[in-house]
C-alpha cells in the first residue's frame, strides 16, 4: 500500500520542525549544545547532517567533543511499527535517500507521536542496510509532487538485531525524561 502525504508543504515543514525541536530539546537535556545546520545548503548537499552536537560524550557515541547528526522523523511509525527508509528520495532525479547519502556520524530515527528516538552510528547502519535491504519490503510513497522509494524496517526487531550484531544503538524515550 502506498502512502500519499495528506499534508500540504507548509504543514509538513511545520511538523518536521516541531519534531526536530523535540529531539534537540532532549539532546540538550542530555548535556549537549546543538548547532542548527538545516539552512546551510552546502553542508546539506554534502550529506553532512542536520545538526552538530557539542559536549561530553554522555551517549557514548565514540567521539570526544563534536559530531553531526541526521534526524529522520517518521510520523507513521507509531501506528505501523515500521520506519520507511528512503533508498531514493526523488525517483525521477535519482536522488539517494537520506540514510544512504548521509555522511554524518550519527543517525537519529525519531518517532514523534511516541516521543522516542533511536540513535545509531550512521556508517554501521548503512553497512547493515546494504547487506539486508533485499529482505525488507519495498514501498513507494509520494511526497509533495515526486515519488520516493524505500524499505520498511520493523523498529523493535531492528534495534535487537543491531545490538545482537555488536552495533551501537541507543533508544531514548524523552516522554519519560520530561517527567523526571
Amino acid at each position: 500500500m502506498n502512502h500519499v502525504n495528506r499534508f500540504g508543504v507548509d504543514d509538513q515543514k511545520k511538523r518536521e520542525q516541531e519534531a526536530n525541536q523535540a529531539v534537540l530539546r532532549c539532546i540538550e537535556d542530555l548535556g549537549y549544545r546543538v548547532r542548527d545546520l538545516t539552512k546551510n545548503l552546502r553542508h546539506q548537499l554534502n550529506g553532512g547532517g542536520d545538526y552538530k552536537l557539542f559536549g561530553k560524550d554522555t551517549l557514548k557515541l565514540g567521539w570526544r567533543w563534536m559530531v553531526s547528526s541526521e534526524i529522520k522523523n517518521d510520523f507513521r511509525a507509531a501506528e505501523t511499527g515500521n520506519f520507511f527508509l528512503e533508498e531514493l528520495s526523488n525517483a525521477e532525479k535519482g536522488v539517494k535517500g537520506c540514510i544512504l547519502a548521509s555522511r554524518s556520524p550519527v543517525f537519529c530515527f525519531h518517532i514523534p507521536p511516541l516521543e522516542q528516538m533511536i540513535l545509531v552510528r550512521t556508517r554501521e547502519f548503512q553497512d547493515w542496510f546494504r547487506w539486508n535491504f533485499e529482505r525488507l519490503p519495498q514501498r513507494t510513497a509520494w511526497s509533495i509532487g515526486w515519488k520516493r522509494y524505500g524499505r520498511l524496517i520493523s523498529v523493535k526487531p531492528l534495534v535487537h538485531e543491531l545490538k545482537d550484531n555488536g552495533h551501537y544503538v541507543k533508544w531514548i524515550s524523552y516522554a519519560e525524561r520530561k517527567d523526571s
